[in-house]
């Protein structure tokens, strides 16, 4: 009986070989029809919610088929191509860490009940500024020459900050102005990198430092809650833009269902604050070249209301010391911070400022009628 010719020599068929490991692995197609890496990925069915490719190579090399067997008679010749893909265990983005870890403490730290502030007419809208708290840093006195610091340390400080500048709130305070942000966290993700990428001095993980700066916030809005309705602004800073960010969404959706807490979140550098005859400006600091230019920019932003103002301000951080000017009119303060300096700090000689918390009064009709301060033990260490 005849033997069946097939129309051309039969191709290779493709092989595969997988080696996965907990963190890592290896994937390897050998084929003259998987050609690239998308197609080898497919192929081999690799999950990439799980994995990601570290690097990877293609070969390629000549194989020619005998055509004895085919009803041409003639030899045909492939291009076989092997795929080798390095693997690794994905890690989430800062985007899913935070998003992940919104939705646990909203799940399970749900406000079983909101405060209320009492009923209260005034003439005050009080300010209470922390700045530069850096919730994360770590700091070692023998390495700084200063005080040591710490998640922990940073907790402390921040509550007997805002608790001991809540205690100075003038009689007549119809609103507490908290501001937030401000590199209130040392580090921008899980890498323990700022916003722009500098590797920070971090005591802990990113997700716990994150849940830290969110639960110590709620403390001083409640607290604040207990004197008068409180007015939030999120300031974002260099080290922390995309973390403040999160903390305001996450403080929106806490207090959503009060109507005595606003909060301005809004993706903007530059933010202002209109109360009676006074205007105030806050930012971070660290964009040098708006810095000179506060003045004219404030102006320019808010020249719908310009005319009705007497007394205007600019509040930034990020340069951790107190420093007051004035330029035509408008008075530019940089705030303390309440942290001591890390080494970088220590080794560029950024050292020697007071370390404090700010409070400050500020009447409809007369402008800021008074500074209060917490202050920090900010001696060298002996």
């Amino acid at each position: 009986m005849p033997t069946k010719l097939n129309a051309e020599p039969k191709k290779p068929t493709p092989e595969v070989e997988q080696d996965l490991h907990q963190d890592t692995g290896v994937i390897t197609t050998r084929s003259v029809d998987i050609t690239s890496l998308s197609a080898a990925l497919k192929y081999s069915k690799v999950d990439m919610n799980v994995w990601e490719v570290e690097r990877h190579v293609i070969n390629t090399w000549e194989t020619t088929m005998s055509g004895i067997k085919s009803s041409t008679g003639k030899d045909q010749t492939y291009t076989n191509y092997q795929v080798k893909i390095w693997l690794k265990k994905r890690q989430p983005t800062v985007a899913e860490t935070l998003a992940e870890e919104f939705c646990r403490l909203a799940k399970h730290y749900s406000p079983k009940k909101l405060v209320t502030p009492p009923k209260r007419k005034g003439q005050f809208m009080y300010e209470v500024a922390v700045a530069d708290p850096h919730i994360g840093k770590l700091a070692h006195s023998a390495e700084t020459g200063w005080q040591n610091y710490d998640s922990k340390i940073a907790a402390s400080l921040y509550r007997a900050s805002t608790e001991g500048l809540l205690t100075k709130t003038p009689a007549g305070t119809e609103e507490i102005l908290i501001v937030l942000g401000n590199d209130q966290f040392n580090a921008d993700n899980q890498l323990n990198q700022t916003t722009g990428g500098t590797p920070q001095d971090c005591d802990s993980r990113f997700p716990k430092v994150y849940r830290l700066g969110c639960n110590l916030s709620v403390e001083f809005i409640d607290k604040a809650l207990s004197i008068a309705p409180v007015r939030i602004v999120i300031v974002p800073g260099n080290h922390d833009n995309l973390t403040a960010f999160h903390l305001g969404e996450w403080l929106k959706a806490w207090y959503r269902h009060s109507k005595h807490v606003t909060i301005d979140n809004a993706a903007r550098a530059r933010k202002y604050v209109h109360y009676g005859v006074n205007l105030l400006g806050l930012t971070h600091g660290d964009k040098q070249n708006a810095l000179k230019h506060l003045p004219s920019i404030m102006a320019a932003e808010q020249r719908d209301i310009w005319g009705q103002i007497r007394f205007s301000e600019w509040h930034i951080g990020h340069f951790h010391s107190e420093k007051v000017v004035e330029n035509v009119g408008v008075v530019t303060r940089t705030l303390s911070a309440i942290c001591p300096p890390d080494q970088w700090h220590s080794d560029n000689g950024y050292i020697g400022s007071r370390q404090r918390a700010q409070g400050f009064a500020w009447h409809k009709a007369r402008g800021l009628e008074d500074t209060f301060n917490y202050n920090i033990d900010s001696e060298p260490v002996k």
